[in-house]
């Protein structure tokens, strides 16, 4: 066992050095101390200050490893890797339909990122061209499979074929959108139990709409990315930083008497509607809210990121169980019940690489504080480098969902070398510039005020506006007014509304037609 000698302890210890040797002469003894403590700054020095660094790059190698075996089974692209076998921990295949195809992509092409070899762009291109072959009727998660291979490849090579496939790709998950509800309908055909869900998962989707609006500009992106964004938060999230997994709608927008809930967390009592938290669901919202604030700049979304991660941090299971580690079990439920309930250290990967971008994002030490704590175990405890059963996957212990079997998942093997690479001070999710001054929504000749207001808001819209509709949405995604313009400078009564953050949206030529106003 290896120890990191405190200051304290490594005087002590070079004290009985000394008092051991006193009986030799003052010169052997001078000589043997002098030895003794650069020894032990030396030790502790590389020991309490490096060892972290080289974990993070012996990690990063035997992901490479892990990595390339696969490809050397599977040269052409195809049998995408989901989750591995109970029996022999080998990779189980998926189709490039499978929700999670994407991820392996994505891992290629973070090698790429962390490499420059071109060997590693060719062979992440092969299986993005592969992914990108996709029909007209695709289900909604589309969206992550596709981002997490053209869109990686636009972040990282500038390739202009990949536009078209982001923007097919844009197009069909903006098909699953509904103006009523204000929120795009998540799994209509495989969760046929619900009527209309909108899923937390579904926050890190939202890089597809971003980051396509930034390329080409087309509003209706930003709009659904917004609306659907602020639905999810307002009926997902919990007053303590916790989230629902999903919440149903009827037609109109109102929560239906299904309510809220969970297909892959715990719930006790499906009549009782007490619910736990799943911590993979937790941890897509702390990987997504910083994503979606880098592009909209929006501090709504970046206190709600601080929230959401506030909530992995407080219920740590070094602190709540009493565990040796920061990995999460697959549900936040409370100690009392621990049945079905593993370890997850998908939940963990993902967690960690959110934090680690939330870090970068504000002056609070914590965030990184915490990543590290999660890197570190899942470097040292999770990772299966040196474990008997000669694992495919790189993490173990990683769970579908609550009550499933420990096993390797190819979504947590993804976030962990973001993680890696982020601890590095890569820059991953580095995003676009925004058109339409979209970080400052309120710009060029439109503007508004006082913002925020208390009664009236003065709005000039500019002469080329006149005639176009003005419509106000609420945080719920719900249209509070609509309004003609009719000359450049209106004015809106906002006395009757209640406090909170409203969008407003004018139809007009000018480039930014999306304003957002605080209600004191």
């Amino acid at each position: 066992m290896i120890f990191c000698l405190k200051e304290s302890e490594s005087a002590f210890f070079s004290w009985k050095i000394v008092r051991h040797m006193r009986r030799r002469s003052r010169f052997r003894i001078r000589t043997l101390s002098m030895i003794a403590f650069s020894a032990l700054y030396i030790f502790t020095n590389q020991l309490c200050g490096q060892t972290f660094d080289q974990l993070i790059d012996s990690s990063l190698e035997y992901a490479k490893s892990q990595l390339e075996a696969y490809l050397s089974e599977q040269t052409v692209p195809g049998n995408y890797p989901y989750e591995t076998s109970l029996d022999n921990h080998r990779w189980v295949f998926r189709g490039k339909d499978g929700w999670a195809s994407g991820y392996f992509i994505g891992s290629l092409w973070l090698m790429y990122q962390y490499h420059g070899d071109e060997s590693w762009r060719s062979i992440a291109a092969l299986w993005t061209k592969d992914m990108s072959l996709f029909g007209d009727n695709e289900p909604t998660d589309l969206a992550v499979r596709i981002f997490y291979s053209a869109g990686f490849c636009h972040r990282l090579t500038d390739d202009s074929s990949c536009m078209e496939i982001l923007e097919r790709a844009s197009n069909s998950l903006s098909g699953f959108y509904s103006d009523q509800v204000k929120a795009i309908q998540c799994f209509p055909t495989s969760w046929s139990q619900y009527n209309f869900c909108v899923v937390t998962d579904f926050l890190l989707h939202m890089e597809l709409l971003l980051y396509t609006y930034a390329l080409t500009g087309r509003q209706s992106y930003l709009d659904i990315a917004l609306h659907h964004t602020l639905k999810t938060l307002n009926y997902n999230m919990r007053e303590n930083g916790s989230f629902y997994h999903v919440s149903d709608f009827d037609d109109s927008g109102e929560l239906t008497g299904y309510n809220q809930g969970f297909i892959q967390g715990y719930n006790l009592d499906p009549d009782s509607l007490e619910f736990g938290t799943w911590s993979r669901g937790q941890a897509w919202a702390v990987r997504a809210l910083p994503i979606i604030y880098h592009y909209t700049g929006d501090t709504l979304h970046l206190n709600m990121a601080k929230k959401a991660a506030d909530y992995v941090i407080d219920n740590f299971p070094v602190s709540i169980y009493g565990d040796d580690d920061y990995v999460p079990y697959s549900d936040y439920f409370p100690d009392r019940f621990y049945t079905g309930n593993g370890k997850d250290a998908s939940a963990a990967s993902i967690a960690c690489a959110g934090l680690y971008d939330l870090a970068n994002l504000t002056d609070e030490t914590k965030y990184k504080t915490a990543a590290d704590s999660i890197l570190r175990n899942l470097c040292t405890k999770y990772i299966t480098k040196d474990d008997p059963n000669n694992y495919a996957s790189i993490l173990k212990r990683t769970m579908h969902r609550y009550g499933a079997s420990e096993r390797g998942h190819i979504f947590a093997d993804h976030f962990f070398i973001e993680s890696l690479l982020l601890a590095k001070g890569y820059e991953i999710y580095k995003p676009v510039d925004m058109p339409s001054g979209l970080k400052e929504p309120v710009t060029g000749p439109v503007t508004c005020w006082p913002n925020p207001v208390n009664d009236l808001l003065f709005f000039n819209t500019g002469p080329d506006s006149v005639n176009d509709m003005l419509v106000i949405y609420n945080l719920y995604g719900k249209v509070v007014l609509r309004k003609q313009v009719t000359r450049p400078l209106i004015s809106i009564d906002f006395s009757q509304f209640p406090s909170g953050m409203y969008l407003i949206s004018v139809n007009g030529k000018h480039p930014c037609k999306v304003y957002r106003v605080i209600k004191q």
